[in-house]
């Protein structure tokens, strides 16, 4: 039986910076929209400009990304809710974000650059949407089978939640994407 090569020193000293500078500035615009848009439940923001810095970190890096999503959404959510909704939570909006950063490599062709109007349409008409509801489902019915908002705020929230991780990620993603062509 054939053994897996394991990765080298730099891989995963890459695969570590990246994960950590995607959860910190995950954080950090997570933190800012919470303290600027906070809607419903304290919990849910009008506009979640986290949201993009994840689908373009996911889009950009993959796996590593997605994990800098997880652990930036999970410092950011526990500082506002108990550690275990605040996980929950994380894995909605890493899911979210693994949806956006795979989905366009499956619509060929696609550049993760947004170069082409193309891409441009299967990351804002297809991706971004389904990777936001994503999101919104897991987070919405998950604060709402713990307790933590109530049944008659449940299309409000999808609602909300939807649109404000969408609202971040058409605002920010495409200038985090495009900025490796600015001259």
């Amino acid at each position: 039986m054939a053994r897996l090569p394991l990765p080298d020193l730099a891989a995963i000293r890459r695969f570590v910076l990246i994960a950590g500078l995607t959860a910190l500035a995950y954080a950090l615009t997570g933190w800012l929209s919470l303290k600027l848009s906070t809607y419903i439940s304290g919990a849910v923001a009008a506009v979640w400009l986290a949201a993009g810095i994840g689908a373009a970190a996911s889009l950009r890096y993959g796996a590593s990304g997605v994990v800098g999503v997880l652990l930036g959404s999970l410092v950011v959510n526990s500082q506002i809710l108990p550690l275990e909704d605040a996980f929950r939570l994380a894995l909605g909006a890493a899911t979210g974000a693994w949806v956006i950063g795979t989905l366009p490599r499956y619509l060929q062709p696609f550049s993760s650059t947004l170069d082409h109007v193309s891409s441009v349409a299967k990351f804002a008409l297809a991706a971004a949407p389904l990777g936001c509801a994503v999101s919104a489902l897991v987070g919405v019915f998950s604060l709402n089978f713990y307790g933590d908002l109530p049944a008659n705020m449940i299309f409000r929230g999808l609602w909300v939640w939807w649109l404000g991780d969408l609202l971040g990620v058409l605002l920010i993603s495409p200038l985090l994407l495009t900025a490796a062509r600015w001259d």
